[in-house]
């Protein structure tokens, strides 16, 4: 795959993961909404890694971490409000799919709190 293409896939998954979060929001489903917005920044910090560094993008799930190994390459330093976002946001990856966390992060989520990861994307 070429490095255009690597991109183009990531960010073709990015956007599909944000259209899911879209369908989820309209129906409330509110930890589902944030485990596609984070998994959307995600792939899309994976699509930017590759454009400004290499194919070799980082195997991690955390937002944060994924930035900080790409950040230096930017024309523009990344504000620290962006990287209190996706650390919050990063909770809703792994923790969110398991039954003992779920409750406890659903009752966190409201529409308010998902529209916020909408506008932030």
């Amino acid at each position: 795959m070429t490095k255009q293409e690597n991109i183009e896939n990531w960010l073709s998954l990015a956007n599909d993961d944000l259209r899911s979060a879209e369908v989820l929001y309209n129906e409330g489903l509110w930890l589902n909404v944030a485990f596609h917005c984070q998994q959307a920044i995600e792939k899309s910090c994976k699509g930017l890694y590759i454009y400004f560094v290499d194919n070799n993008y980082p195997y991690s799930h955390d937002i944060k971490e994924i930035l900080l190994k790409f950040e230096s390459y930017l024309p523009v330093q990344i504000p620290n409000h962006i990287y209190d976002s996706v650390d919050e946001l990063s909770a809703y990856h792994i923790k969110g799919r398991y039954a003992s966390f779920k409750q406890r992060l659903n009752m966190k989520l409201n529409k308010e709190k998902n529209l916020k990861y909408f506008i932030n994307n």
